[in-house]
Parts: structure tokens; C-alpha cells; sequence
């Protein structure tokens, strides 16, 4: 076909035209990488908690380890910090303490020995200060520990004290009077060291009126008595942990033979 007369083979329209239907196609077409407002290169990035490949955000969420340092953590009670011991009757052993932090309940261990070990010495669960140990032997040693305990667990053992307990009342004194003596026999008691006999004449004054005796075996032989008078007599032991209780009274007189 013969093109119209006056017009090239490049008209502009022509050229015109073509650029016009490329940018249609294209732009119909999301624009590729040649585009910087569209195509691929548009992808919103993927949110933060998910970039890493973890389930939790960036704060660590539930996973955070508990502060060792937080005071609301749960612990095991304090050591007690003081064990106290005391004689109360010549024949108790009265234990008090301080509260420990954090404790619901205390354990009191004694033994015989020094060196407390609560796997192997005798325990009295559950114990409240003061506590009384009236189960204890005139005259020996005891020494004890204590632990504080909560549901998390027990502390460590308190420091150890030691007591020791007065001898316990003498048995079995008797009494036979002579010419102007009285002798005094009475069964040893545990852990004495040495003994003591009141006396006196008048019943009611034998422990007060100063007159004592210090013996150091179960036995005594009061001379130089008057005749026909009346003696009153009661003896206790004494040990490492003092005077245990007097014995009950006796009392003798003298005769001419």
C-alpha cells in the first residue's frame, strides 16, 4: 500500500503512539524492578518479633529469669543468730532465741557431746521460744543447736551452746545419833562434785540460818553435839552446772549411853 503523500515513515504521531502503549502494558503489569514505586521492591519487611525467628518480643516476655536479688524472692529462713541456755528450777533446761527471717517453724537437736549434728542427734520438732527441756540428767553437759525451716527449705544449724545441769536430789539419806554425834549417810549423786548439810535446831531455820557443812563423799559425822537436843538436817549435791535441789529433812538427837 502506498503511504499518503507527504508523510514519513517515522512520523512523529507514530512514534508518539508506541511510547504511550509500552507504559500502559508496563505499568498494568506492576512495573518489574525497573519501577521504584511498585513490583517486588514494595514488600512491607516482616514485623520485628518475627525477624529474629523467635516467638517473643524483644523484652524477653515469660522466658526472663527471675532476679536472684529480688527481695520477694523465695528463700530459705536465716540461720538463728543467737541460741541462749539457762537452768530454771535447778532441773529445766530453758532454751530462747530470736526469730529468724522468713521461718515458719523451728527444730531443736541436743546431745550429750559437743559437736551437734542434726543427722544424728536427738530432735524436738517444732519447737516456739522459750522452750523448756525437762527430760534432761542431774548433773551432765548438754548442748544443743536449733534450725529454722519454711516450705522453700531449712537454713543452716544456729551456733552451738552448752549447759550443764545441777546434780539431781540426793537418795536415800539416813541418819543415827550417838553420844553427842549424828552421822549422815546418803546415796552419791551424778556429776557432784561435793555436797552440803544444813542443819540447825530449830525445824523451820535449817536452810536459813547459815549453819552448813561442806563434805566431799556421801557421808558426815556430826560431833560435839549436846545430849538430849534435837538436830535438823538436809543435804544437796553440787556440780559443774551448781547446786541441785536439798534433799527432804531429818532429824536426830543424841543420847548419853
Amino acid at each position: 500500500m502506498t503511504e499518503p503523500t507527504g508523510f514519513s515513515a517515522r512520523a512523529p504521531w507514530r512514534t508518539g503512539l508506541l511510547s504511550a502503549l509500552l507504559t500502559v502494558t508496563l505499568s498494568a503489569c506492576g512495573g518489574g524492578d525497573a519501577d521504584p514505586t511498585g513490583g517486588s521492591d514494595n514488600t512491607a519487611p516482616p514485623p520485628a518479633d518475627l525477624a529474629d525467628g523467635g516467638g517473643t518480643t524483644g523484652t524477653g516476655g515469660s522466658s526472663t529469669p527471675t532476679d536472684p536479688t529480688d527481695p520477694n524472692a523465695t528463700l530459705v529462713p536465716d540461720p538463728v543468730s543467737t541460741l541462749n541456755a539457762s537452768i530454771e528450777d535447778r532441773r529445766i533446761v530453758v532454751l530462747t532465741w530470736p526469730a529468724s527471717s522468713r521461718a515458719t517453724r523451728y527444730d531443736l537437736y541436743w546431745s550429750p557431746v559437743a559437736g551437734v549434728d542434726p543427722q544424728t542427734a536427738q530432735r524436738i520438732a517444732n519447737v516456739t521460744s522459750p522452750f523448756s527441756h525437762t527430760e534432761v540428767d542431774g548433773g551432765l553437759p548438754y548442748h544443743y543447736i536449733i534450725t529454722a525451716t519454711n516450705a522453700t527449705g531449712t537454713s543452716a544449724p544456729s551456733g552451738e551452746v552448752t549447759v550443764t545441769v545441777p546434780p539431781s536430789a540426793i537418795q536415800g539419806l539416813s541418819l543415827t545419833a550417838g553420844d553427842s554425834v549424828v552421822d549422815l549417810t546418803w546415796s552419791g549423786a551424778t556429776g557432784a562434785t561435793h555436797y552440803l548439810v544444813y542443819w540447825s535446831n530449830d525445824p523451820d531455820t535449817v536452810l536459813s540460818s547459815g549453819q552448813v557443812i561442806r563434805v566431799e563423799v556421801p557421808a558426815l559425822t556430826h560431833s560435839g553435839l549436846q545430849n538430849s537436843a534435837t538436830y535438823h538436817y538436809r543435804v544437796s549435791a553440787v556440780g559443774a552446772g551448781g547446786e541441785g535441789p536439798v534433799s527432804a529433812q531429818l532429824a536426830g538427837q543424841p543420847e548419853t549411853p
